[in-house]
Formats: structure tokens, C-alpha cells, sequence
């Protein structure tokens, strides 16, 4: 059971507040995200799209970096389950058309 009646949520997209009803399942209170600053110097402007396309590039690498390692994780489960599963238990598994 849950002890409390509402959660507070910041939506990822827009970062808003939300409340949340738990017992209802609605959205019982918004608060818009404060509206980022209007850029009044082109050279200012050109410097944070500057900044943004770096900050791009290293999420991209980072997420690259962890796709390569990916691959390498879900192999050695595999291995490991395959393993598993080879491991004879002594038990001799009886199927239904044996019974027959």
C-alpha cells in the first residue's frame, strides 16, 4: 500500500513540476518550467550554440563508448547462462512421451 498521496514529477522534456494524485492516476497540479533567457548579444548566442554542439558531441561519444561495451556485457551473460544451463544437476528430466 501506498503511504503517500500525491508524487512530484519534473517532466524530462520541458522540466515542468507535476503533482500527481496517486490514488486517482491525475495530474492534480502543473508548474511551467521557468523560460530560459532571450539571448540580447549575437556573439553570446553563437558561443552557447557553440557550447550545446560540444556538450552534444560528448553525450554522443559517451553513448557510442557504452554501445561498444554493450555487445562484450551481453556476451559474457550469454556465456554464463549457457553455461549454467550445461551444468548437469544429476537429475534426469522425464517427459511426457516418456511416460508413454
Amino acid at each position: 500500500m501506498i503511504d503517500k498521496e500525491t508524487i512530484d514529477l519534473e517532466c524530462p522534456c520541458c522540466k515542468a513540476k507535476l503533482t500527481i494524485d496517486v490514488h486517482m492516476g491525475k495530474i492534480i497540479k502543473f508548474v511551467e518550467s521557468p523560460q530560459e533567457k532571450v539571448i540580447a548579444d549575437l556573439k553570446e548566442g553563437i558561443e552557447l550554440l557553440k557550447e550545446k554542439s560540444t556538450e552534444r558531441e560528448e553525450k554522443f561519444k559517451k553513448s557510442l563508448e557504452e554501445q561498444k561495451h554493450k555487445g562484450e556485457i551481453l556476451k559474457r551473460q550469454f556465456d554464463e547462462l549457457l553455461k549454467k544451463k550445461g551444468e548437469d544437476t544429476g537429475e534426469k528430466h522425464i517427459r511426457d512421451i516418456d511416460l508413454d
